[in-house]
């Protein structure tokens, strides 16, 4: 076998303008029958992944079936209810709720296309699948160190496979893409890495222009063109995104998470949290961290911090 070496990357990306933060993974298993009430999500969005049994979801009066290797989307607000056939062995599924992102073309928030069904067949990607929410579910279990950090690496990686998944069956069907896919030679998509690989530093965006030996101003030109925002708003949706994650998955102090998405200011940070938010970062991880797996508890007196 030939000794092969993948170092400069040219394949196409997906324009995801900011990756979700994960809020809840969990297992259903050992049920014999399940019926549950029907119910929704405000805001976040869920996945269901099905390992075995046989069972339907109803969504806005239309019933889905759901068998081994599906999935099944939510938008936030979407009334779903599932149901399971009665069975020996009974149903097995991993769930994940997840929210905080934005996805090129869509609302924020939302994963699945107004005119999609909301379950999908996973093919050949079903055991990939399986090992992806089996090692998020385990890493949540076990509570090692980083684990948060691998559960959103592994939600990046479930995410790629559920848009590639939509984007084909949109395919199949002779219908638009949902999902844009940027070239791996775009500026755009090299300045989006720059910005995530340096996010945590001070950096302006004639610092990334010049790191790609091009003007700010076609840089900016380039990058809304094909993120639909400017290089600046990415920066900060990143940043305030990582912090989202740290406030929520971690017992860090928020002037530490200020400094490690890159603020020098704490004061500067809380305004522009609240202002993005809507909440102060002491308010986010109050609301946030009750009922997480991941469970940072309060910080005493973040109010007179954070105002």
């Amino acid at each position: 076998m030939p000794n092969t070496h993948l170092v400069d990357f040219h394949g196409a990306s997906f324009n995801i303008s900011q990756y979700p933060v994960l809020k809840c993974v969990g297992m259903l298993s050992d049920e014999q029958s399940w019926l549950a009430p029907m119910h929704c999500h405000e805001d976040v969005t869920e996945v269901i992944f099905v390992m075995s049994g046989e069972g339907s979801v109803q969504v806005a009066e239309r019933s889905y079936p759901l068998r081994p290797g599906t999935l099944a989307l939510y938008n936030p607000g979407v009334m779903h209810q599932e149901s399971w056939q009665a069975s020996r062995r009974g149903p097995e599924l991993f769930h994940m709720k997840f929210g905080e992102f934005q996805l090129g073309g869509m609302p924020a928030g939302r994963i699945l296309p107004d005119e999609h069904v909301p379950v999908i067949e996973t093919g050949t990607y079903a055991p990939l699948l399986e090992q992806i929410f089996r090692a998020m579910f385990d890493e949540c279990s076990r509570r090692s160190a980083g684990y948060e950090q691998m559960c959103h690496s592994l939600l990046e990686s479930a995410l790629i496979v559920i848009l590639r998944l939509l984007n084909q069956r949109s395919a199949a069907a002779e219908a638009p893409r949902p999902f844009d896919e940027i070239s791996g030679d775009s500026l755009a998509l090299k300045a989006k890495t720059y910005i995530e690989d340096n996010y945590m530093r001070k950096i302006t965006m004639r610092d990334i222009a010049d790191e790609l030996h091009i003007s700010y101003y076609h840089l900016s030109h380039m990058f809304k063109q094909e993120l639909s925002l400017s290089p600046q708003d990415y920066l900060i949706s990143y940043r305030m995104n990582e912090a989202c994650r740290l406030l929520t998955t971690t017992q860090m102090p928020i002037s530490l998470i200020a400094a490690r998405v890159g603020y020098g200011n704490q004061s500067h940070f809380n305004v522009q949290f609240k202002t993005i938010k809507g909440l102060s970062p002491g308010q986010y991880r109050r609301i946030y961290s009750d009922g997480d797996e991941f469970g940072a508890p309060d910080e005493e007196g973040d109010d007179a911090r954070d105002t």
